[in-house]
């Protein structure tokens, strides 16, 4: 047996990358500046890639899925959410 060091990959389950950027955010930010620009104009178009981008980060970060549905159980009319038992109900048989 030889003491030889095995180069092991860190990167195998990296995102693909296209310049700086994760291939994912780049496509979001494209969508929101094309829809943007077809809208309103380019600085609209700039304002909505940007907040999309925003969005997706969030989204992609597990906090923006669970405040989007909280905001939809505290906003929506509560026949919306049938099977999900009222806010002062901590125990329920299922």
């Amino acid at each position: 047996m030889s003491d030889e060091r095995i180069p092991v990959p860190r990167t195998l389950d990296a995102l693909p990358r296209f310049l700086f950027w994760e291939v994912d955010y780049v496509l979001v930010a494209t969508v929101g500046f094309c829809i943007g620009a077809i809208v309103a104009g380019t600085a609209f178009g700039f304002v909505t890639s940007i907040g999309m981008t925003y969005g997706w980060s969030r989204a992609r970060s597990g906090a923006g899925v669970g405040r989007a549905f909280a905001f939809l159980y505290w906003h929506l009319p509560s026949d919306v959410f049938e099977r999900v038992p009222a806010s002062a109900r901590r125990h329920f048989l299922g």
